[in-house]
């Protein structure tokens, strides 16, 4: 009975965070039809073992859940962190990342692992 209330619970929170328009950091573009995105790798839910988290953009600190970041098309700088698991242990490393963000553009953040350091890439 308790698991079926907090799948009732959990379903309706994701259906309504789907409808509405989440704002991941103080000064993101209101106007979302000129903004780039830039998606990271969620270290919860990601497939491989490595995860990528936006910490924050132009200085201003994103969210904890993010998993993207709209910004204004032209240069910007992103702090990302990136999660590595090996044999159970996990290693992050930080990056500053320049981005000059096209308009209308999707980016994805990507990653090479280097022995126990990861480096990030935009695509």
């Amino acid at each position: 009975m308790k698991i079926r209330i907090f799948l009732i619970i959990a379903t309706t929170f994701c259906a309504l965070s789907g409808c509405t328009n989440f704002v991941a950091y103080s000064g993101e573009p209101k106007n979302t039809l000129n903004a780039a995105t830039i998606k990271g790798v969620s270290p919860w839910f990601a497939i491989s073992p490595i995860g990528i988290v936006i910490k924050s953009v132009d200085g201003n600190k994103v969210k904890r859940f993010a998993s993207k970041v709209r910004v204004r098309p032209g240069q910007h700088q992103l702090d990302v962190v990136c999660y590595l698991e090996i044999d159970g242990q996990r290693f992050f490393t930080r990056h500053k990342l320049e981005v000059d963000a096209g308009a209308g553009k999707l980016y994805h953040l990507s990653s090479q692992r280097k022995g126990d350091i990861c480096q990030v890439f935009l695509e």
